[in-house]
């Protein structure tokens, strides 16, 4: 589960999913937090994000976590640091990992408004000599694509983990698709942000073992590994299946990037026990799961490759229906690509292998 614990955030992403800013009204209290926590530990969730917005920007932030910790949930925690201090890593355990955005080097500021690489990149830094797992991810676009060898270099350099994520056609990034959407003519930079890519993944599996002093069955920040195998098993997809987005007021979604467009609301916990909102949720997105989408005589499908833009959500924003495609443009040449440098490379399995490190 993703639970979020205000949307009030002190940057302006142009790609933010959730489209953050302003905190939302009747945000759930210390009390209900820690009671939600309580729940979802009773129930059997085995990981939980905390996000925002800015997570940090709660005074209770801290309380809120330690509460986390105490009763044994698995907790990251996603944050664009700007609120790492010492007072705030001396009143949390040293366990807790974060999970911060990058995206980019000139391009960071460009992209996030208030901050610059250059600072993110000291609060890691800070992060990681008082003892913190911090993991990095960036959201691939047309305007960080110029700067993602350069950060790939960065991470190399610094020994941390960096995964890519898919830019997504939701929230800010949908509104903002005219500059964010990448085209024919960025062809050949992907080409090259996937070779360094595919290079600095080999030490993926030494960075978390660095990172957390041992190995993780799940490393993915995200799960998607996790995710994908049980979608290959099931055809459902993992959003309102096995996987819960809980916005600051309680309100319910099958994942944040349906929270971000308001899209099958299941219930408010205030007012319902989980496994009545989680049975709402898959109930609602039963006719959007993966085997529901029609993908005769696509690519990816026709060459077996795994496909994150089978979305009702992504879907609904291209085509007003909920299981057509999400591929924005020219993705599915992007993904096709990537595919096959990554096999060129590693060989015909090396793509799945990275999978349990990396979004690709």
């Amino acid at each position: 589960m993703t639970l979020e614990l205000t949307l009030r955030c002190n940057l302006t992403c142009t790609h933010c999913y959730i489209s953050a800013g302003d905190a939302r009204e009747n945000e759930l209290s210390t009390g209900e937090i820690k009671d939600l926590l309580d729940r979802i530990h009773d129930f059997g969730v085995f990981h939980v994000f905390l996000t925002g917005g800015e997570p940090t920007l709660r005074a209770d932030f801290a309380e809120i976590l330690c509460h986390a910790h105490s009763i044994g949930l698995n907790v990251n925690v996603d944050t664009n640091a700007t609120g790492f201090s010492r007072r705030l890593f001396g009143s949390i355990p040293d366990t807790t990992t974060f999970v911060v955005s990058v995206d980019g080097i000139d391009a960071h500021k460009e992209i996030r408004g208030n901050q610059s690489f250059a600072q993110v990149a000291r609060r890691i830094s800070a992060a990681r000599e008082a003892g913190f797992p911090v993991l990095t991810n960036t959201t691939v676009n047309k305007v960080n694509l110029r700067d993602l060898v350069a950060l790939y270099d960065w991470a190399e350099r610094e020994r941390i983990v960096l995964v890519s994520l898919d830019l997504y056609n939701v929230g800010q990034a949908n509104k903002n698709s005219s500059f964010l959407f990448l085209d024919h003519q960025d062809i050949p930079s992907y080409a090259d942000y996937i070779d360094r890519k595919v290079e600095f993944d080999k030490l993926l599996p030494q960075l978390f073992e660095e990172t957390f002093g041992g190995s993780r069955v799940y490393s993915n920040p995200f799960y998607y590994s996790f995710a994908e195998e049980c979608i290959r098993a099931t055809g459902q997809n993992y959003q309102g299946n096995y996987f819960l987005y809980v916005a600051a007021n309680g309100d319910a979604y099958p994942d944040n990037y349906y929270a971000g467009e308001y899209l099958y609301p299941c219930g408010n916990i205030r007012e319902l026990g989980l496994p009545e909102i989680w049975d709402r949720a898959r109930g609602l997105v039963r006719d959007s799961n993966y085997t529901s989408f029609n993908c005769s005589g696509c690519p990816i499908h026709e060459n077996g490759y795994f496909c994150d833009f089978r979305s009702a959500v992504m879907s609904m924003n291209l085509y007003g229906t909920v299981n057509e495609c999400g591929a924005y443009g020219i993705m599915k040449e992007l993904v096709l690509l990537r595919e096959q440098r990554q096999r060129a490379a590693l060989g015909a399995n090396g793509p799945e292998l990275l999978r349990r490190y990396d979004n690709y």
